[in-house]
């Protein structure tokens, strides 16, 4: 929002009577500056706490029998078959 008042500020400027070069330019670049910092500091804090609250998943994996699968999630069950196994960890949970 400060952004977006600098710039009007800054156009009312450039066509008013006494255009000043250097306040246009100064006004623009703080506008530009300030959107572009507040616009990307809104979509990681917004973006990280939604991402936080709704990213669940169930992760299974068919592996070699020889092999061993590690998370940071509870393993859910261990089934093996043949030279293979099945490796299921617990849901992720949300916080």
């Amino acid at each position: 929002m400060l952004g977006v008042l600098l710039y009007i500020l800054a156009g009312l400027s450039a066509f008013g009577a006494k255009p000043v070069p250097f306040v246009i330019v100064t006004l623009t670049f703080i506008g530009g500056l300030g959107t572009l910092v507040l616009g990307y500091v809104s979509v990681i804090i917004i973006g990280g706490m939604l991402s936080l609250r709704i990213a669940e998943f169930n992760l299974t994996l068919r592996i070699d029998k020889d092999l061993d699968a590690i998370s940071n999630t509870p393993i859910g069950f261990l089934e093996g078959k043949c030279d293979k196994k099945i490796v299921s960890f617990q849901k992720t949970k949300s916080c």
